[in-house]
């Protein structure tokens, strides 16, 4: 019991002395949760009416008593910096020191009072704040790091930071998160006084309600009150772009939904940009689409360059990090570009030879810049029409190839032997350094760099001037033993019979083997 009892102390001083350091990081936002856990705690041990904890009762009172006349001289703000317009109201910070004492002092009289678990419902911001750093940064974090891989990233080789992976917050502490978010630091510690307010409630209603079931009611609400603002930061750490009722583009985080006719997203800012500079499918996919912050404002960035706002192109980018603006090669050109077009040192149409307004989207470039279109770019183009079809055997499907048109065919070469049906007859060559794209009136069936198609011999002969009809597709077993190589074209003898002549010939015929064709191809 001893050893024991040794390492519950320390594990509960430890972690809530950690707890409310880490709770620390706006201007009364640890003061004031301390005063609520305080309190509570105060009332709890003066319920219990045992004159031995009565200097429990005085330590606890002493703390809320202290942290109340601190709260003066560190109210909070809006103020975010020396950038920032909003005054400071704090005077007074107390610093690690001070935040480390305040946590450590409220678990001694957890300890001392025998009420250990409670502390998790009576502390329930400070358990918040403290599991959100522990788990994200050094758990998460790390466990990423050597086990899992970004596709998009992994496939160049090139290093990313480990804000590319998809982690429970924006940053931790969970006020740091909400803060990235743009709220307002007053409004902020406001809301989190708020919740230590409803989470001593609740622990003093764990701790004295007079039936269980009342008791393990307000725990229960404890967790799941906890959840939710967990679940919080799972829901607003997800950035898209969007378009505003004016039709101005606009940057939003949340879920691009609407629940009972109530958005579930905020905007975080917006531009005077109009959504019709977006002029192609792909690019109209990214709109309304939940992505990370940094792929959001890179796309945001990519809309006001396109529609020539350069200035509103450059603060979208370099509110990017420079770790993640460096992943994004494009991008980061993009950046440099604008830069120096704002600075006069590089003309639109500098630019445009330099290749630095091709679509960093992977999307086709809009009218206005297609000069600027080459398709050695690295991204994947989406063509504006879809390709003619490409009569090739694939390695995935030993099967026949894409039927061709009809078509007629100088049988006057090699004479002499009977007609394949259901040759695609092309010249005898090597093909293999052809292009892969052909016309249908010539387009050859590769095999290993020779021309190959089904054959099936005929027992009858045709006359040197004939029609070739089209042919049902051939066989799989037919398939099966194609040759390798097109068979020398087929003798023809003299004489027509007279089921063809009328049809394939203009005139008697020829000796030499003469071979006319009619202008137009019959109708399949």
């Amino acid at each position: 019991w001893p050893i024991f009892f040794v390492l519950l102390v320390v594990a509960v001083s430890t972690t809530s002395s950690l707890a409310a350091d880490f709770t620390d990081g706006l201007d009364g936002l640890a003061g004031g949760v301390t005063f609520s856990a305080a309190l509570a705690y105060a009332v709890i041990i003066l319920s219990e009416n045992e004159p031995s904890n009565y200097p429990l009762t005085v330590a606890a009172l002493a703390l809320a008593g202290a942290t109340l006349g601190y709260l003066p001289w560190n109210w909070p703000s809006s103020w975010k910096g020396k950038a920032s317009k909003a005054p400071r109201l704090a005077r007074v910070i107390m610093g690690d020191s001070g935040s480390l004492a305040l946590g450590g002092l409220l678990a001694l009289i957890a300890l001392a009072d025998r009420q250990e678990l409670s502390l998790v419902l009576v502390a329930g911001i400070f358990v918040i704040e403290g599991l959100s750093a522990v788990i994200q940064s050094r758990l998460l974090v790390r466990f990423f790091r050597r086990f899992l891989r970004v596709e998009r990233f992994q496939a160049s080789g090139v290093w990313y930071p480990h804000t590319e992976f998809p982690l429970p917050f924006l940053a931790t502490p969970l006020h740091h998160h909400f803060d990235l978010l743009g709220w307002d630091r007053k409004r902020l510690v406001y809301g989190a006084w708020t919740m230590a307010t409803i989470f001593g409630v609740l622990g003093i209603a764990s701790a004295l309600a007079p039936f269980t079931w009342e008791r393990y009611l307000a725990r229960g609400a404890a967790v799941l009150i906890a959840i939710m603002l967990w679940q919080s930061g799972q829901y607003t750490r997800g950035y898209f772009v969007g378009a505003l009722a004016s039709g101005k583009l606009a940057l939003f985080y949340g879920y691009p939904y609407r629940l009972f006719r109530r958005p579930l997203y905020a905007v975080v800012e917006h531009v005077n940009v109009d959504v019709q500079v977006i002029t192609n499918p792909a690019e109209q996919n990214t709109l309304w689409v939940r992505t990370n912050v940094f792929d959001a404002r890179a796309t945001l960035g990519y809309f006001c360059y396109r529609a020539g706002e350069l200035a509103l192109a450059r603060e979208q980018w370099e509110r990017i990090p420079f770790k993640n603006l460096a992943v994004r090669p494009q991008i980061q050109d993009l950046l440099t570009t604008a830069r120096l077009r704002l600075e006069g040192k590089m003309t639109f149409s500098e630019a445009e030879s330099a290749g630095t307004i091709e679509t960093a989207m992977g999307a086709e470039p809009s009218p206005a810049d297609s000069s600027s279109y080459r398709p050695s770019a690295p991204y994947h183009i989406i063509p504006p029409f879809p390709p003619e079809p490409v009569a090739e055997t694939s390695p995935m499907r030993d099967s026949q190839p894409i039927p061709l048109p009809p078509r007629p065919v100088d049988l006057s070469a090699n004479p002499g032997e009977p007609i394949l049906k259901g040759q695609a007859l092309v010249p005898h060559q090597d093909i293999a350094h052809e292009p892969l794209l052909t016309t249908p009136d010539t387009m050859p069936v590769r095999n290993g760099g020779q021309t190959t198609a089904p054959l099936q011999p005929l027992s009858d002969t045709v006359p040197p001037l004939v029609e070739i009809a089209p042919a049902p597709p051939p066989m799989p077993a037919v398939m099966n033993a194609a040759p390798s190589v097109v068979p020398n074209i087929p003798h023809i003898p003299p004489e027509l019979p007279a089921s063809v002549s009328s049809a394939g010939t203009r005139g008697s015929g020829s000796s030499e083997g003469d071979v006319r064709f009619r202008e137009s191809w019959p109708e399949a």
